[in-house]
C-alpha cells in the first residue's frame, strides 16, 4: 500500500496571503517558438540567459517518470557563485507524473538552499525546462491546490524575505543547455532510488487507477469489446492465439511459398501451434511488412528480459510492442499447452490421411475428426437432444436429414419474432457461473450436442469453510467446518434448467470419487 499525501488544507483567500514581489517567473526566451529547431532554441536560451544576473545562485532542476507516470525522479544542480557544485537526487514517488517530478524537484532545490545560506543576500536564478509547473507555481500562493505547491510557494516566500531575488526560468529542454542537460540526467538517475516511502497525492493515485481500467479494458478488446457490441450478430472472431498465428501462417511463410489452398494454411498453423516453443519465443505479426529486423530486436531482447512476467503466448505486432494486448488474460499456460497436443494430434492425423490416399479426389474425407472432442475427457457430460439446439445445422457431424421452418409470410396477427434465440448459450452461462473456481464448462457453440465439464483435479478436497466463497458448496466431513462442491447440486442445476433441452447427464463416478 503507498502512502497517499494529506490533501491541502482549505486555502486562505487572496488578501490573507503575503504578497511576495521579488518571486518573478518568466515562460519564454524571446520571441521563439517552442517547436523551433535545438539549434535556434540554444542560441535564443543561451542570449536570455546571459541577460540574467550572472553573481547569482545558479539552480537547475528537471523531473523524470518512466513512461511519465511512474518511478519518478528529481534531479538539480546547483551552482554556487564562488563557483562550488551541488547536486540533488530525490525519489518522487512510486506512481508519478512528468509534473509532479518536476515540483518534487523545485521544493527539494529549494530546501536545499534554506539548508546551505551560504549566502544568504545572493540573487536566485532557477531554471526549469517545466512550462506546466512554472505556471502553475505563476499563479500565486493563494491558487496552489496541492500541499506540495503550497510547500514550495512557502520555501520561495522564506527564501526571497524582504528583498532577495528569486527568479524561475523557463528554458527549452533537449537542446544543449548545460545546465538543463545536467539536471536531466541527474533526474533519470533518482528514478532508480527506492520509491516506496514516498507519498503519492490523490489526484496521481486517481489518474494511476484510470488507466488501470483503461489498459484491462484494451487488453481484453479483441473479446470483451466484440461480445459486448456484437454478441451473435456476426460470426465469432477466431480465438486469442490462433487468429493472430493464422495470420502469421501467411505472411511469415519464407522460406516456403505463401499457401494457396485452405488445406495447406490449416496444416502450416497447426503445425506452428504445435511445434513451436511459445516459453522461448513469441509470435511476430508482419502486416504489410511494417515490423522490420531493426524494430523487431527491441522486442525480441525485451522478450528475454521480460520471459517471466509475460503472459504463456506473446505476440508482437506492429501496433501493439507490448505484446499482451490479445493475450494479457488467456491462453493461461496450461490451455496453451493443452491446444498444443491438439494441435499437434490434428497435424499428424490430416498428414496420414494425406499420405494414405494420395490420389483419392477427396483425400480429406475425414477432416471433420480433428474436430471431434474426446468425450472420455471429460468428468461430468450433459447430453442435449438436438431437436432442441437452434444451431443444429452447423454441427461437425449433423444429422442427416434436418427439419427446417417454413418460409415467412408475414401474418396480421403476428407476435414479434425471437432473435438470437439460443437457450443452449443460456444454460452454459449459468452452469459456467455455477462451476466457477472448481470446474471447466466445455461446449461447441456451432451446433456441439454435449455440454462437457472437467473437475480440477484438487477442487473436491474438503477445505475450511470460507464465508466469501461458499456459494454452491455442501459440507463435507464431520463437524461441518469444511466444505467441498456441491456436485449432485450442480447436477440438479443442470437438470432442472436445462428442462426438455437436456436428454441425460452422465458421470464419471469412480474418477470423481477419487478426486474427493
Amino acid at each position: 500500500m503507498l502512502p497517499i499525501e494529506p490533501l491541502l488544507p482549505a486555502r486562505a483567500p487572496p488578501w490573507e496571503v503575503a504578497a511576495c514581489p521579488h518571486v518573478t517567473f518568466s515562460l519564454d526566451i524571446g520571441a521563439l517558438r517552442r517547436d523551433a529547431p535545438p539549434d535556434e532554441l540554444h542560441q535564443a536560451a543561451q542570449r536570455h540567459l546571459a541577460s540574467l544576473p550572472q553573481q547569482a545562485i545558479w539552480v537547475w532542476t528537471d523531473g523524470s517518470a518512466d513512461a511519465g507516470v511512474r518511478s519518478g525522479g528529481a534531479g538539480a544542480f546547483v551552482e554556487w557563485p564562488d563557483g562550488a557544485t551541488d547536486e540533488l537526487r530525490v525519489p518522487a514517488g512510486q506512481l508519478c507524473s512528468s509534473f509532479r517530478a518536476e515540483m518534487v524537484t523545485l521544493r527539494a532545490a529549494l530546501n536545499h538552499l534554506r539548508d546551505h545560506p551560504h549566502q544568504p543576500s545572493a540573487p536566485i536564478t532557477i531554471c526549469s525546462d517545466s512550462q506546466s509547473a512554472l505556471a502553475t507555481l505563476r499563479e500565486g500562493p493563494a491558487s496552489q491546490k496541492t500541499l506540495l505547491g503550497a510547500a514550495i510557494w512557502t520555501e520561495l516566500a522564506a527564501l526571497a524575505g524582504p528583498s532577495r531575488r528569486i527568479h524561475l526560468q523557463w528554458v527549452p529542454s533537449h537542446c544543449g543547455v548545460d545546465g538543463n542537460e545536467r539536471a536531466d540526467q541527474i533526474a533519470k538517475e533518482a528514478t532508480a532510488l527506492p520509491q516506496a516511502a514516498v507519498p503519492v497525492d490523490v489526484a496521481t493515485a486517481h489518474r494511476a487507477a484510470a488507466r488501470l481500467a483503461r489498459d484491462r479494458t484494451i487488453a481484453a478488446w479483441p473479446e470483451g469489446w466484440y461480445r459486448t457490441l456484437m454478441e451473435n450478430r456476426l460470426p465469432p472472431p477466431a480465438a486469442t492465439g490462433d487468429r493472430s498465428s493464422a495470420v502469421d501462417v501467411y505472411l511469415g511463410s519464407a522460406p516456403l511459398p505463401v499457401p494457396q489452398q485452405p488445406s495447406a494454411a490449416l496444416l502450416r498453423w497447426l503445425r506452428l501451434l504445435a511445434h513451436t516453443d511459445w516459453r522461448q519465443q513469441p509470435l511476430l505479426v508482419r502486416l504489410n511488412d511494417e515490423l522490420s529486423a531493426e524494430q523487431q530486436a527491441p522486442l525480441l531482447a525485451r522478450f528475454r528480459t521480460e520471459r517471466d512476467r509475460l503472459p504463456a503466448l506473446v505476440v508482437f505486432t506492429p501496433y501493439d510492442e507490448t505484446g499482451t494486448a490479445w493475450t494479457h488474460e488467456r491462453p493461461t499456460a496450461v490451455v496453451l499447452q493443452h491446444v498444443q497436443k491438439l494441435a499437434s494430434s490434428a497435424h499428424d492425423l490430416l498428414t496420414a490421411q494425406l499420405s494414405a490416399s494420395p490420389d483419392s479426389a477427396d483425400p480429406l474425407s475425414d477432416w471433420r475428426a480433428i474436430f471431434r472432442p474426446p468425450l472420455e475427457a471429460f468428468d461430468i457430460r450433459i447430453r442435449l437432444r438436438r431437436k432442441q439446439i437452434p444451431r443444429r445445422h452447423q454441427a461437425v457431424d449433423p444429422a442427416g436429414k434436418q427439419s427446417r421452418a417454413d418460409p415467412y409470410s408475414k401474418h396480421p396477427y403476428e407476435a414479434v419474432p425471437a432473435a438470437e434465440f439460443d437457450p443452449v448459450q443460456r444454460l452454459v452461462a449459468e452452469l459456467r457461473a455455477a462451476a466457477a473456481g472448481w470446474a471447466l464448462v466445455c461446449h461447441d457453440r456451432c451446433g456441439g450436442d454435449v455440454i462437457g465439464v472437467v473437475v480440477r483435479p484438487d477442487a473436491l478436497r474438503p477445505r475450511p469453510l470460507a464465508a466469501f466463497r461458499c456459494e454452491g458448496d455442501m459440507p463435507a466431513g464431520r463437524g461441518g467446518a469444511e466444505v467441498a462442491p456441491n456436485v449432485a447440486g450442480f447436477v440438479d442445476l443442470a437438470r432442472t434448467l436445462g428442462g426438455e433441452l437436456v436428454e441425460h447427464v452422465e458421470l464419471e463416478a469412480d474418477r470423481l470419487t477419487a478426486m474427493a
